[in-house]
This record gives C-alpha cells, sequence and structure tokens, in this order.
C-alpha cells in the first residue's frame, strides 16, 4: 500500500498532493515502472497531463489500480478497448456517436471477433500504441504516414503499399466519407 499512498501523510485521491490524485499516477506508477513513464510522458495523453494534470489517460484508467491484471491476460485484452472508448466515444454537435472512431472501431472486422472474444484480433494499442501513442501528425507515431505500412506488417506481414490505402476506421454508413 505504501508505495502507491505513501507511508506518512497519506491524502485521500481528491486532494491534489496526494500521490494517487489522478494528476500525480504517472509519476506514482513511474516510481517502480522506470522508463513506462518517460515513454507515457513524451505521449499524446502525457503532454496533455503536462499542460493540465488529470485531463487525460493516466495508468490508472487502462491498468486500474487494485485490481490489476497483466496486459497479456484474455480479460485486459478483450476490455482495454472500452477503456480507449471511454475517451474516444464522444458524442458529435448532434449527439450522435455513429462515427465516433470507438464506434467505428467496433463495427470494423476486428471490432466484431474482438466484441466476440478473440484476443488475436488488433485492439486500439496495435495500432496506436499503448504508452507511446503519439498524434498522428507526429513522425514517432506508429500510424503517422511514414510509419503505417510497417505498423500494419506487425500484423498483416505481406501487404503492399496499397494496404495503407485502407481507412481503418471508415464508416460503411457514411456514403460521403
Amino acid at each position: 500500500c505504501s508505495d502507491c499512498h505513501g507511508a506518512h501523510g497519506v491524502r485521500p485521491a481528491s486532494d491534489p498532493t496526494s500521490l494517487v490524485h489522478r494528476g500525480n499516477i504517472p509519476d506514482t506508477c513511474g516510481k517502480c515502472h522506470v522508463g513506462v513513464v518517460e515513454i507515457y510522458d513524451q505521449s499524446v495523453h502525457g503532454r496533455k497531463n503536462a499542460e493540465k494534470p488529470g485531463s487525460a489517460a493516466v495508468c490508472t484508467d487502462c491498468h486500474t489500480a487494485h485490481q490489476i491484471t497483466l496486459a497479456t491476460s484474455p480479460r485486459f485484452m478483450l476490455d482495454v478497448i472500452n477503456e480507449c472508448g471511454r475517451c474516444h466515444d464522444s458524442p458529435d454537435a448532434n449527439g450522435d456517436r455513429v462515427g465516433t472512431y470507438y464506434q467505428t472501431y467496433a463495427r470494423s472486422y476486428h471490432g466484431q471477433v474482438t466484441r466476440l472474444g478473440m484476443t488475436r484480433a488488433a485492439r486500439c494499442s496495435d495500432c496506436h500504441g499503448s504508452h507511446d501513442i503519439r498524434s498522428l501528425d507526429d513522425p514517432k507515431s506508429r500510424v503517422s504516414p511514414a510509419n503505417r505500412l510497417a505498423s500494419l506488417r506487425r500484423c498483416h506481414e505481406a501487404r503492399n503499399e496499397q494496404f495503407v490505402n485502407v481507412a481503418p476506421h471508415a464508416d460503411h454508413r457514411d456514403s460521403k466519407n
């Protein structure tokens, strides 16, 4: 308990000075998970949290705090998509969620077979990364135009350059796009 909560002066998670306050979670976890926090700090989530602590995904959003499971366990692999969806399923101006990244993933082949319990299908982190998620325009992003084919080939080894032209979040209900 003291590794995360501290030994003396333990404060509630709602207190900004608490080690387990949302804005402090990456540093608290980073005390043991050395190297991971440095990668996370350069990610889109880490940068957003540096600007406004607790404003983007932190360790406990994906890994929880007290019921931590291995990232390779089927339970984690099938549920982590829902954790991404908590933020990436925001409704549009009309209150519609149909075209969100989470919903278009859910309707894709990968999303459908994952929902059926298949753990080999691609999850968000397989394309975008986990601790190292970067914006699309970042040259280090796994899904930047320069890196997209290499990322796809981790699963689809024999694919050629044309394969990157397939829209991964295409919405078959959106005839305009």
